[in-house]
């Protein structure tokens, strides 16, 4: 539940692809530990709780806040280079949460697609999209601001 005295706490309910991409927004550069990842087979969803940039304060207010996500109508759900899909590693493994997409196929099969930087991924499938989000606990202050400057350009740029 959410800290009552936390008037901008988010609470979403998402029904439609253009509610996960207002949800992506928030989500983007989030933190997320495989360990707090759980698919429930026998319920058919999966829980996540992200420890997600509170892009919607003042650029000078520098927060993060623990966000939990509820999936339900999950059929299956693949990793793609994430310490979770190896049952032998029981280190903690942290994820950077780039981007949220939510795809349909021509075949009419559904997913939500969670991207990570280095390559990481996590697909879910699902019967139809019913997903809640919301932050779950104070926010707390931030090192820093996540910084999205292509330092490659930049490099790129210095040798012309």
């Amino acid at each position: 539940m959410a800290n009552q005295t936390d008037d901008k706490a988010i609470k979403l309910v998402l029904r439609s692809s253009d509610d996960v991409t207002m949800l992506s927004a928030f989500l983007q550069d989030g933190l997320v530990s495989h360990q707090d990842i759980h698919f429930d087979k026998a319920r058919s969803e999966v829980l996540m709780v992200i420890d997600r940039y509170r892009w919607e304060q003042d650029a000078e207010r520098r927060e993060r806040v623990l966000m939990g996500l509820r999936i339900g109508k999950v059929s299956a759900m693949r990793q793609k280079k994430m310490a979770g899909a190896d049952p032998l590693n029981k280190a903690p493994s942290f994820y950077n949460l780039l981007n949220l997409a939510y795809e349909q196929g021509q075949d009419g099969s559904k997913s939500l697609n969670f991207i990570f930087s280095g390559g990481a991924a996590l697909q879910i499938a699902i019967d139809d999209l019913m997903m809640s989000a919301g932050d779950i606990a104070p926010p707390r202050p931030a090192m820093a601001r996540p910084d999205h400057e292509d330092k490659q350009d930049s490099n790129d740029k210095s040798k012309d």
